[in-house]
């Protein structure tokens, strides 16, 4: 049923575990967390795909940065919204060929009307 990665359950259900401690308003029941992180996890998947390596970290810190900020139980959209944007990497700039760079600049320059 679910093919997330065990680097995303584990963060999923670390995250998850950090918020039941708070006893945040309307936390979910004792007997039902099980299935809410299984959602959660499911949820989260389905929706950002990515690697151990950039997207861990990133899932860590939005968990922290949403706790900080939230004073009832989060939806996994709440989490989502808290997710910081991937960064680009020098590697993927580079890969472009000073042709293409220039035809990218001449379209932005063209819908900026510059």
């Amino acid at each position: 049923m679910n093919d997330a990665p065990g680097w995303l359950i584990n963060a999923i259900v670390k995250g998850i575990q950090d918020l039941a401690v708070l006893q945040l308003d309307r936390a979910p029941a004792a007997d039902s967390i099980k299935t809410v992180t299984e959602r959660w996890i499911f949820i989260i998947w389905q929706n950002n795909k990515g690697l151990e390596k950039t997207d861990k970290p990133r899932i860590e810190r939005a968990f922290v940065k949403m706790s900080a900020n939230i004073d009832k139980w989060p939806s996994p959209h709440t989490l989502m919204h808290y997710i910081p944007r991937k960064k680009q990497s020098d590697k993927e700039f580079k890969s472009m060929s000073k042709e293409e760079a220039a035809r990218a600049y001449a379209k932005i320059r063209k819908e900026l009307n510059l």
